[in-house]
């Protein structure tokens, strides 16, 4: 599923292509946000998002070559380079990680002990996988945006997302997205 951007008139949508938001929601331009449906509940909203995001995730990391090292698999999964440079300075200055390959490993590790979801519906979704201690954020084509510890004296990912203005619901993780993650991040 193709990113979606927030409608921003006929010039910028024939700039990015004809986009469209997934089946079973809208763009709401004036909300700054894609939205469910009408007769589509937040809840399904979000098991779909959450559900698009994991599927994106384990094919991209499953169709890497075999012989990457876990740094190079992580950099691959990332939004960008540019990005995933910026990001492991940042969590090595934080203390979080000492290197690109320690991040990969707290990343990996703990995707495959996933045990909830959120979705913030933004501009763009962006889907939340928690599991103890840490947090790696999606696109929605499941693509890493960030991936950090859970710091019980920092705001959440649901508080940052709510002071922006977006809607973030709970998300189920079901038992093949659980089983995905595990077999292709956990310990081989």
């Amino acid at each position: 599923m193709a990113r979606v951007p927030l409608a921003r008139g006929a010039a910028a949508n024939a700039a990015v292509g004809a986009l469209v938001p997934p089946v079973g929601f809208v763009l709401r331009p004036a909300a700054g946000v894609v939205a469910p449906a009408a007769g589509v509940t937040r809840s399904a909203a979000a098991d779909v998002l959450t559900g698009e995001a994991i599927g994106g995730l384990v094919q991209r990391a499953e169709q890497l070559p075999g012989d990457l090292t876990d740094e190079a698999r992580l950099r691959q999964l990332w939004t960008n380079d540019t990005s995933f440079d910026q990001h492991v300075k940042r969590r090595i200055a934080y203390g979080h990680a000492t290197s690109a390959a320690h991040l990969a490993e707290l990343t990996f590790a703990a995707l495959a002990r996933a045990q909830s979801a959120q979705v913030a519906l933004g501009e763009y979704p962006v889907t939340a996988v928690e599991s103890p201690g840490w947090a790696t954020l999606l696109t929605q084509d499941g693509r890493i945006k960030t991936a950090y510890p859970i710091e019980p004296d920092r705001p959440s990912f649901t508080d940052n997302q709510r002071r922006l203005g977006y809607t973030v619901n709970e998300s189920a993780l079901t038992e093949r997205s659980v089983q995905n993650l595990a077999r292709v991040f956990g310990p081989h």
